[in-house]
């Protein structure tokens, strides 16, 4: 497999794989999942809010044929036109592109519709980085810290180097108040956890109104 093109790297820790890929020109490796998923793109890579909760976010992926037991799955005709959009992308020199995943539009009336839903806190969560998109077409800037999401903290450039820590007390904001409020509790599991897709149990697809 070594030669002056291809490196067998072996394994790489979930803590480095995520700047890893950002950094490969191309990737090679055995995927054995009998499912006819078509174009798939490779989610498994637990990021700094998996890891506070202690998932692995493995054998996730982004994939057609509209059917699976826990990637996102979405139509053929979907899955290519993501496909398209990274491929160029990458051909106009971007290195990444961020990818945020909602459980429906984030709406009002979408909200409202499942406001009993024990995930409501995490979703809220959510909502803050989707409003930033959705307002300036722009990615927002996430941190992890206190085990969630936080989109676009003011934080003093003199205290942002390694003031962000995963598990532990969110930093103070330029204003002197800390960079979010405490999330909500609930009975409920916080989020969906990760699971790998299977010829078995696959379930169709849906789409949200709104």
């Amino acid at each position: 497999m070594d030669s002056k093109q291809i490196q067998l790297i072996g394994d790489v820790k979930d803590r480095t794989k995520e700047q890893f890929l950002a950094n490969a020109a191309a990737l090679l490796f055995p995927v054995d999942w009998p499912e006819p998923f078509g174009l798939v793109m490779i989610e498994a890579i637990p990021n700094e809010f998996d890891r506070a909760h202690g998932r692995t976010g493995s054998s996730v992926m982004v994939h057609g044929d509209c059917a699976s037991a826990g990637c996102y799955a979405m139509t053929d005709e979907q899955i290519s036109e993501i496909y398209a959009i990274a491929r160029e992308s990458f051909f106009g020199g971007q290195r990444a592109f961020q990818v945020q995943a909602y459980p429906f539009r984030m709406t009002p009336a979408n909200l409202a519709k499942h406001r009993d839903n024990p995930n409501m806190p995490f979703w809220h969560m959510l909502k803050d980085g989707n409003d930033h998109f959705e307002v300036t077409r722009l990615e927002p800037k996430v941190d992890v810290c206190e085990s969630r999401y936080v989109f676009d903290a003011e934080v003093p450039a003199s205290v942002r180097q390694g003031s962000f820590n995963p598990i532990g007390t969110c930093p103070l904001t330029r204003s002197g108040a800390r960079s979010l409020p405490p999330l909500p509790r609930n009975k409920g599991k916080i989020g969906s956890r990760r699971r790998s897709s299977s010829p078995t149990g696959r379930q169709p697809c849906t789409s949200e109104a709104g």
